[in-house]
């Protein structure tokens, strides 16, 4: 069960960080607050799977029950997590703000349903050490939505620096 404590500290480490940019990034318009609403979702799922089979293996259940369990609710999670980010997405457009680079949502959104094929995969019957490593591959998966995000962000804020300054330079010129 180590993964899992590890996996939660370093969730609850990026909700903490994008709380914090959240508070910091909020004056930049809705595509800061996006980013920062997403991340910081993304974590806190992520951190609430991770924290599943601590809870749920102090109340002495067989093990394939316990993955069970904890898969179903992490199912139910990853769901509610996907369709915050298609709202929020859908939400931006709507209001006439340029999109996001699709595909970079995309990406996201694809691994978030990838870790819910994961914990779906894991409600029927396994071995029950091959349950807790298909749950650990999408608690994975969606720890890792939230580190695409920022990347993510962190490219496209760069595209846009950079093609700034090469669009003032040739207006100079």
């Amino acid at each position: 069960m180590e993964i899992f404590s590890v996996l939660a500290e370093c969730a609850i480490t990026l909700a903490g960080f994008s709380a914090i940019f959240a508070v910091l990034q909020g004056s930049t318009g809705p595509r800061g607050s996006m980013r920062a609403a997403v991340t910081f979702s993304a974590s806190a799922v992520a951190f609430v799977v991770s924290t599943f089979p601590l809870l749920f293996e102090l109340i002495q259940i067989t093990e394939t029950m316990l993955w069970r369990i904890c898969s179903i609710l992490a199912t139910l999670c990853a769901i509610s997590l996907t369709m915050f980010i298609r709202g929020m997405d859908k939400s931006l457009s709507a209001r006439g703000f340029p999109p996001q680079r699709k595909h970079g949502a995309r990406i996201g959104i694809a691994m978030v349903i990838t870790a819910t094929l994961f914990f779906i995969a894991n409600c029927f019957p396994w071995p029950h050490t091959m349950g807790r490593f298909v749950y650990a591959g999408g608690a994975l998966l969606l720890l890792a939505a939230p580190i695409h995000v920022i990347a993510f962000s962190f490219v496209l804020t760069l595209q846009e620096t950079l093609s700034s300054k090469a669009s003032a330079s040739n207006d100079q010129s």
